[in-house]
């Protein structure tokens, strides 16, 4: 029951048994009452039709005493009987003979007499008049072994057969239906297994504009971010390793040489490596950072300073690595410019900046430090005349691990 495609189609299923039978309920009742009110008119039809007779035993007799002999051989006649000097096709309708009272006097069903009927029921009938005056009512009832019966008993029929179809290609179109929607939720699960699983080049085939669609493609979205972080992460993993390698190799191959004679163990081989060692730990501090970072809990210690001042700092610090490469490095400050921030997050910022840039910019190019304020803001922009970074990189040079 866990299975969408089964839950859908019970749903399904019930929604179009629940539309099935009200339907069918409905129109039952409809024609039921359309069909009785039918009969009913039609009784009323042939109940005067045959009122003369009666009328005529009334007129012979005075009274309706001993009708119960004419209701028996009017109900032995058969299927053709005289009535108003035609002939009727009876099928077996009851006939209901009450006098001016409503007093029941003689039925072709043999019932006893004597009980009053209801009026609402004695106006179905047609009146039987003597001399202008009413002597008695006559009702022509339908029984359900009569063509009426007969008729509703197939109609009933036919409605549970159309029911019981209808249904039945209810429950088919809504097995078809509800296997088509959960088809690409299928995928979709199919899909996140294998990502699960490590293979993070899998992708769904993404079909419409609807939620499934754009379900779909956020789905492929997800993947790709998590393939590009994974690239990303083992190229940071192989660029970590590379780093702490050149320094340990250093300090491995001075101890190695110190431990075999090679190397005194004097105060300039001693500090070759420390120095290594310092290196390892600006690299562990540098990750410890970066996941501090990624984790919403870096130190931050704000504080008043001057941009402009700390830009200068800033360039001072690069200036003789720029010297050496043959870059010409310039700054320009327009004013003071007062900031709250953390200086030491700041300046490792512009030197991240100004570092990339003096890299990749040859020798007799130029790169530039300008600081301004616009609205209220301190604007601070690093220009070079370096190559550039391609226009497909540039959506990625903020993501973690992208170079």
């Amino acid at each position: 029951m866990n299975n969408i495609w089964v839950r859908l189609t019970l749903a399904f299923t019930s929604v179009a048994l629940v539309a099935v039978g009200s339907v069918g309920l409905l129109v039952n009742r409809a024609v039921r009452g359309q069909f009785n009110l039918y009969v009913s008119r039609g009784g009323r039809v042939r109940a005067a039709m045959v009122a003369p007779l009666f009328a005529n035993y009334y007129i012979r007799n005075g009274s309706w005493r001993g009708v119960e002999r004419l209701m028996a051989r009017w109900k032995g006649l058969g299927m053709k009987c005289m009535g108003g000097g035609r002939m009727i096709e009876w099928t077996g309708e009851r006939l209901i003979l009450v006098d001016e009272g409503g007093k029941l006097m003689a039925d072709s069903e043999g019932e006893a007499t004597g009980r009053i009927l209801p009026p609402d029921v004695v106006a179905e009938g047609a009146p039987i008049l003597v001399g202008g005056r009413r002597v008695g009512t006559l009702l022509v009832v339908s029984g359900r072994g009569g063509l009426e019966g007969k008729f509703l008993d197939r109609v009933n029929r036919s409605l549970i057969w159309a029911g019981l179809t209808a249904g039945g290609l209810a429950i088919l179109l809504g097995s078809l239906l509800s296997w088509w929607i959960a088809s690409p939720l299928r995928q979709l699960r199919r899909a996140a297994v294998a990502i699960a699983r490590g293979e993070l080049e899998r992708r769904v085939k993404v079909g419409g504009d609807g939620e499934v669609g754009e379900l779909g493609r956020a789905f492929n979205e997800m993947a790709e971010a998590l393939q590009r972080n994974e690239e990303l992460r083992r190229n940071m993993l192989a660029d970590v390793a590379h780093e702490l390698r050149t320094p340990l190799s250093v300090i491995r191959g001075d101890l190695e040489a110190i431990l075999d004679g090679v190397y005194r163990a004097d105060l300039q081989h001693i500090s070759s490596i420390y120095e290594e060692t310092l290196l390892l730990q600006r690299l562990v501090e540098d990750l410890r950072e970066l996941s501090l970072a990624e984790a919403g809990q870096l130190p931050l210690e704000m504080e008043e300073l001057d941009i402009g001042e700390l830009v200068q700092g800033v360039v001072e610090t690069v200036r003789a690595t720029a010297q050496a490469r043959g870059v010409s490095l310039e700054v320009e400050v327009e004013q003071p410019i007062p900031v709250l921030g953390d200086p030491h997050r700041l300046r490792q910022v512009l030197l991240n900046l100004l570092n990339n840039s003096l890299q990749y910019t040859p020798s007799g190019g130029e790169v530039k430090l300008r600081t301004w304020q616009k609205d209220g803001r301190a604007m601070v922009e690093v220009r070079d005349t370096g190559l550039g970074i391609p226009p497909e990189h540039l959506p990625h040079i903020f993501e973690r691990f992208y170079r």
